[in-house]
């Protein structure tokens, strides 16, 4: 193939004074196993634009990260604090040095849920990361941002070929100790994701919902509860006995309001109801 190139790359550096960092992931991983490492020269951090698909991949080839990083440029997680620049006949992806996030128990959850958005957002501009996420803040405006992309690749299927790195966040969310999160993340996607179900208990196209929220302090009813007409209710829990062998509450509300639209944050916080799930 053309655009193979020799696994020597892997040992070229942007400038002679160059050094390379090293370290390891939070998951135990060494950093540069895909790209053989970035490099640290005048307070900078050189990431080269290629590396190898998979760990004994005998070639490097070219990455999308810089592509990825331009699609998504100004949206959450994705701030457009790097250049692109050719050295020694490499290319690479320059940013200032960054605090990467080593344990993501350290993670608050208004930042767990930015990661959650920008993960969504980019599956559906029809990408995926590819990999385990890796995180870190900017060095000048502390934005919390998604720090590799090495192997982020286009995914323009359809159903279960579609973009959908969910998983990805459900693991995160557990990983940094928001067990209930990924729980209740689980549960809500059960609710759009049976389709025949949905359509038999309320004799509705499940495509025309999109929004799905718990009430988790009480059962919600429409005899004291003042909401829109197009709004669904669903008992969680008997649902959920009724079609799930469950034990575990965590993370089902009493009951579910599903509604195509998103409801008015008036509402939200006068019946303390929580957001669970959205569907794209």
């Amino acid at each position: 193939m053309s655009n193979e190139l020799s696994l020597s790359i892997r040992e070229v550096k942007p400038a002679p004074l160059a050094t390379r960092l090293g370290g390891y992931r939070y998951d135990g991983l060494p950093d540069g196993v895909h790209t053989g490492g970035a490099w640290l020269y005048e307070g900078l951090v050189y990431k080269p634009l290629d590396g190898r698909p998979f760990a004994n991949c005998e070639y490097h080839y070219p990455t999308q990260e810089a592509e990825c990083l331009e699609l998504m440029a100004g949206h959450p997680g994705f701030p457009r604090n790097w250049h692109v620049e050719e050295r020694n006949g490499r290319r690479w992806l320059v940013r200032k040095k960054a605090f990467v996030v080593t344990k993501p128990r350290t993670l608050r959850l208004d930042e767990l849920l930015l990661v959650e958005r920008a993960v969504r957002d980019l599956n559906q501009h029809q990408w995926e990361v590819g990999d385990a996420l890796s995180l870190a803040y900017d060095a000048d405006t502390y934005e919390l941002f998604i720090l590799d992309l090495s192997c982020a690749h286009p995914q323009k299927g359809t159903g279960a070929f579609a973009a959908d790195e969910n998983w990805r966040m459900l693991k995160l969310f557990k990983e940094a100790g928001y067990e209930r999160l990924a729980a209740m993340r689980e549960h809500g996607q059960h609710v759009f994701h049976d389709p025949l179900h949905f359509e038999a208990l309320f004799d509705k196209n499940v495509h025309d919902y999109h929004f799905l929220y718990g009430s988790f302090n009480r059962p919600m009813s429409r005899v004291w509860a003042t909401l829109p007409e197009d709004v669904l209710l669903l008992d969680a829990r008997r649902w959920y006995h009724d079609t799930h062998d469950l034990q575990d509450l965590a993370g089902i509300p009493h009951t579910w309001l599903i509604s195509p639209t998103e409801l008015d944050a008036n509402i939200l916080y006068d019946y303390e109801l929580t957001l669970c799930w959205e569907e794209v």
